[in-house]
């Protein structure tokens, strides 16, 4: 599968970059016959000089006509951004035995002969069901960790499991498999279908991990679902192929009940179905990274209303790759097959955004609401640019870097730490780090800590793994102090780390809970789905972000600063008043999607900051607002001050819950 995805993503950078040396027009030929041309718009749909005027710019729906955008700046280096990310992909995971409770000491045996069905719900019911009925509350106190080692678990009926912080580990997508038997009742009927594997409903479904596996639907079973996953907060679907025997069936990853996200789906492959991936509803905003979709009915993927951002899409279809009524950011994509009847990417009164994408055999590559777009796309915007201060035509198309992948070594390699029933113990967990080992794993759990802990991770330690552990918040706290040459990754700690970063070694923090205290020579950091109540970026430092999650609310304080440095962030999500994203001295921002939420009454100190604001500083931003009751909207959606001029713009300025962009360049120099 790797060698696969590298010769594709190697195809595509190789096509992106021939066709830098091409035309604006030839870039992006967007018709624009179906509406009227919106400000500087030629005939033939190109964005002539001058197009986007801040001084005359009303930002308000009447004035926004559709337009196509082009930034070409003649650097194909830095805006080719799709690629292989860095490092092996995890298709094999070796775990510790007994790092999480095995599905086999529950009966399974994954002989692919044996119905595994009972025992694996049992597995599931733990803690969870009492006498059938469900335990009642989140569940935070027990959560639950099930490895599946190499094998095929025959499944009959859907497994369902009840609620939050639940991990569901595999041995790699070729190592462990579920699969469903051929020709089941409860999998036939199209108009009810069901699940091989369901998560807990609502927006409560916190902490859910589904790894390292493929769910197989089998044969002659049209109304399967392979996975009905809603999860909030921090929850990912990572490394996992959603299959059907036959090509029937009819969803692989299905979103469509209330309400998916904030969560990250990573190097998921789906093959067959009628459709590929399903999002709905408004709320919260899924993010992907790296999808890759073969042989849907219907459409690829499917987002009906709600907010999804997406980067890496391989599609090879006949279908659309991409349908979507809600709002859609597609980037570094290469969508192939295709018809003379179909485009690629079909629009029905969402916004649109679309960057370095490529089709190949379809009709166009978009349809946006009837205007049809042809050819590569370097840059497309359903709408008109928003700048207050007239300079900027285009997105600031930062850099983009790949989050390193831990090298993954022989478990007799890995140095262990298992907390016993006190609890954490600081020495003997330092102890465990000076081993020597470059993989510390921490045993599944949940841990309570009386008292802050602080331990050091030398430079010797390149991963640190705690497979959903969850520990007191904020009460285990990690330096990173020492230099290095490799990346330091820590990963899966459900509740909480804090991370003082006072070395320039470069840092992963995913999936999980941390807070994060960068010292004045933090180095590189990567952020994968990740929760916090804040977010320093330092001068100079770089960070990357997949599904960023930032709910933490002091009054009059912003969430995220960008002191000087270069922020990234694919999928944010907030919920409270006060500014999400504050940049400032010569820092460069860009975020692409998701939501802002700010969900509670305002206070009169919050009606007084905007939801981003950037000073003397490069901002770009892509998003949308849910609101739902009075004074829970940002009165000012952008405050942009360049010198001492200071501009806004409001809520009223602009149409609708989607800002589809607004690009500020402040920085001087």
């Amino acid at each position: 599968m790797a060698d696969s995805r590298r010769n594709m993503a190697i195809a595509g950078a190789l096509i992106i970059a021939v066709l830098f040396g091409l035309s604006l027009a030839a870039l992006v030929n967007g018709s624009n016959d179906n509406g009227p041309d919106g400000p500087g718009i030629s005939d033939t749909g190109e964005l002539a000089d001058g197009a986007v005027d801040g001084d005359d710019l009303e930002a308000n729906g009447s004035d926004q006509a559709d337009q196509t955008v082009t930034g070409d700046d003649g650097n194909a280096e830095d805006n080719a951004d799709s690629g292989e990310p860095e490092g092996p992909l995890l298709d094999a995971v070796p775990l510790p035995q007994g790092v999480m409770s095995d599905i086999t000491s529950f009966g399974a045996v994954g002989d692919g002969v044996t119905d595994d069905t009972a025992a694996i719900q049992t597995a599931l019911d733990q803690g969870r069901r009492i006498d059938g009925e469900k335990v009642d509350g989140v569940l935070f106190d027990i959560p639950l960790g099930l490895y599946f080692p190499p094998g095929e678990y025959l499944i009959t009926e859907p497994l369902i499991w009840h609620g939050c912080c639940v991990t569901i580990q595999g041995a790699g997508p070729e190592e462990s498999i579920l699969k469903l038997a051929n020709g089941l009742e409860p999998f036939s009927d199209t108009d009810s279908p069901a699940a091989v594997l369901t998560t807990q409903d609502g927006n409560e479904s916190f902490r859910q991990h589904v790894r390292d596996l493929t769910i197989n639907t089998g044969t002659d079973n049209p109304g399967a679902i392979a996975l009905d996953f809603i999860a909030n907060n921090t929850a990912s679907v990572d490394n996992v192929h959603l299959v059907s025997g036959d090509g029937a069936g009819m969803v692989g990853l299905d979103m469509s009940r209330q309400w998916p996200g904030p969560l990250l789906v990573q190097d998921v492959t789906v093959d067959g179905f009628a459709i590929g991936i399903r999002t709905k509803h408004n709320e919260y905003g899924p993010t992907f990274e790296r999808i890759t979709l073969t042989n849907q009915t219907e459409a690829a993927m499917l987002n009906e209303g709600n907010i999804v951002a997406v980067r890496n899409l391989v599609s090879d279809n006949s279908v659309p790759a991409l349908v979507t009524s809600g709002s859609a950011i597609l980037i570094d994509s290469e969508l192939r097959g295709g018809n003379d009847n179909n485009a690629a990417i079909v629009n029905d009164a969402g916004q649109l955004y679309l960057r370095n994408v490529v089709s190949d055999g379809y009709r166009v590559t978009a349809a946006d609401e009837g205007r049809d777009v042809e050819g590569p796309i370097r840059e497309y915007l359903g709408g008109q640019p928003l700048d207050l201060h007239g300079q900027a035509e285009a997105s600031l198309k930062l850099e983009i870097e790949d989050t390193p992948k831990p090298t993954i070594e022989p478990v007799d390699r890995w140095a262990r730490y298992r907390p016993g029933d006190a609890g954490f113990d600081p020495d003997a967990f330092q102890a465990v780090l000076d081993s020597g080992a470059t993989t510390v794993a921490v045993d599944f759990g949940r841990y309570q800590v009386s008292e802050p802990i602080e331990v050091t991770v030398p430079a010797s330690v390149e991963r640190l793994v705690g497979f959903s552990a969850a520990i007191d918040a904020k009460m285990l706290s990690v330096i990173v102090d020492e230099s290095a040459d490799t990346p330091l990754v820590i990963d899966q700690f459900n509740d909480g780390i804090t991370l003082n970063h006072r070395s320039d070694r470069t840092v992963v923090l995913s999936h999980g809970r941390f807070e994060y205290v960068p010292g004045p020579d933090a180095g590189t950091l990567f952020l994968e789905d990740v929760l916090t109540s804040g977010l320093q970026v330092v001068p100079g430092q770089t960070v990357w972000a997949r599904q960023l999650n930032v709910e933490g609310y002091v009054e009059g304080e912003p969430r995220v600063v960008n002191d000087g440095g270069n922020l990234w962030v694919l999928g944010i999500k907030t919920e409270k008043p006060g500014t999400v994203v504050q940049t400032i001295n010569g820092g460069r921002t860009e975020v692409l999607g998701t939501l802002v939420y700010p969900a509670t009454q305002f206070s009169a100190i919050d009606l007084e900051q905007p939801a981003f604001e950037s000073i003397d500083s490069d901002f770009s931003a892509i998003y949308s607002v849910s609101d739902y009751a009075p004074n829970t909207q940002y009165p000012v959606q952008v405050r942009d001050t360049r010198s001492d001029d200071t501009r806004d713009l409001t809520t009223g300025d602009v149409d609708g819950r989607h800002i589809a962009l607004y690009v500020g360049e402040g920085r001087s120099g």
